[in-house]
């Protein structure tokens, strides 16, 4: 019985980790279009996004650290070595934080931050151009 209730968690917690990701997919996407972020630190973004269902499942059924669950979905899913992702990471010292936890709730806190630094580097206002010279 106590397996069973362990694996409707692991379950429950994996449908959550999916429709997380997909929330901040969507979030990313509705700002990633006006980011001045670079397109090679936004496609780790997203990528980093993309993996959370794949680390929950790395880390509850093989019981893997964050660390080497990363490394495995970044080769089975990506096409991107695990070194880019780290360099794109301690770019942005307030990433850095979610990644020294190095478990799965501070990855999540990590890809929020993703999200939130691709809102906060986005054009926020687009300039009306000014009819300098042009009379009524």
């Amino acid at each position: 019985m106590l397996d069973q209730e362990s694996s409707q968690v692991q379950q429950f917690t994996y449908e959550l980790a999916e429709e997380f990701s997909q929330f901040l997919l969507l979030q990313l996407g509705s700002v990633r279009r006006m980011s001045r972020l670079a397109e090679e630190e936004l496609y780790i973004f997203e990528l980093a996004i993309q993996l959370i269902p794949t680390l929950c499942k790395e880390m509850s059924s093989r019981q893997l650290a964050l660390k080497p669950a990363l490394q495995r979905a970044l080769k089975l899913h990506a096409d991107l070595e695990f070194p880019a992702v780290e360099a794109v990471i301690s770019k942005h010292g307030r990433l850095i934080n979610g990644w020294q936890k190095q478990n799965f709730a501070g990855y999540l806190q990590m890809c929020q931050q993703m999200f939130l630094l691709t809102k906060e580097f986005s054009h926020k206002d687009i300039q009306k151009p000014t009819h300098a010279g042009v009379s009524n």
